[in-house]
């Protein structure tokens, strides 16, 4: 069954849903909304590019759900789980405001491809966090891989009032669970642990990097990462093994992990969980 009747009326939601969140109203502009329709256009099925079976979550599709509730007047769970993604994100820009202003940021988060809008919310979610514990946030600070000569940013740096600086690179890994019955509660692991090593090889090479002064910290949200979020959750179950494994298989010159949990479902989402030093 159809849901949209047209491209245009999916612009027409995202239009209606924009000014409920004050800051997406300000860093959204008319030419986005131009940019998006021409993108729904080129789409062989624009449905199945916001909703199919192999569609990403973006801002486009979260803004289309809330602004389909308010035309259409119904609610349910989707729409509702919309809302409170942009209110999570409207509050993240209330306590990082400069944010607002960064074109890198801006691109980041109207970027309709892959994973990003989940992963630029564990960025923000976390950012926020430390900016409630006292720390000047900045991001993106560049560095550069030694061997290779390759120029990276991390994702976000964080300054406490004596000047140390801690940087994180965020990693939200994400795979569903499927049983058919009984399961090993360990043996997706080996399977985190490898998506770990690539993000951290992609990111910093296999040797030494120049360019950051301070501690280095991968920091994991892994609610998405499902049976190991349900071993958090459920009694008699431990990550503990999979933790120190992850310590085990750092590189030197990343000095630790720092694992948290955010799904974005309330306002107080946010949950550290641990943090290992090399």
């Amino acid at each position: 069954m159809k849901v949209f009747n047209s491209e245009q009326e999916c612009i027409h939601f995202a239009r209606l849903a924009t000014p409920k969140y004050h800051n997406l109203q300000e860093i959204i502009t008319d030419s986005d909304f131009t940019n998006w329709n021409d993108i729904l256009m080129r789409e062989v099925d624009f449905e199945d590019f916001l909703i199919g079976k192999n569609a990403k979550l973006n801002l486009l599709i979260t803004l289309i759900m809330v602004g389909l509730g308010i035309s259409r007047e119904i609610s349910n769970p989707i729409l509702n789980h919309s809302h409170k993604l942009l209110s999570k994100l409207n509050a993240y820009l209330d306590s990082l405001p400069s944010l607002k202003r960064d074109k890198n940021f801006n691109g980041k988060i109207k970027n309709l491809g892959g994973l990003n809008f989940l992963s630029t919310l564990s960025e923000l979610s976390l950012a926020d966090w430390l900016n409630d514990q006292g720390f000047q946030i900045q991001f993106e600070t560049p560095f550069r891989q030694t061997i290779s000569g390759k120029n990276r940013d991390i994702d976000l740096s964080a300054t406490d009032g004596r000047g140390n600086v801690i940087h994180f690179e965020v990693y939200m890994p994400n795979k569903q669970f499927d049983s058919d019955g009984f399961f090993d509660p360990n043996e997706q692991d080996h399977i985190l642990l490898r998506k770990i090593d690539k993000k951290l090889t992609n990111k910093f090479g296999t040797t030494d990097i120049e360019g950051l002064s301070g501690k280095v910290f991968i920091a994991i949200n892994k609610i998405f990462f499902e049976i190991v979020h349900m071993k958090t959750v459920l009694p008699f179950f431990t990550n503990d093994q999979l933790f120190v494994n992850m310590a085990n298989k750092l590189p030197n010159h990343v000095d630790g992990i720092f694992v948290f949990e955010d799904g974005f479902d309330r306002e107080n989402s946010f949950k550290f969980e641990k943090l290992l030093i090399n």
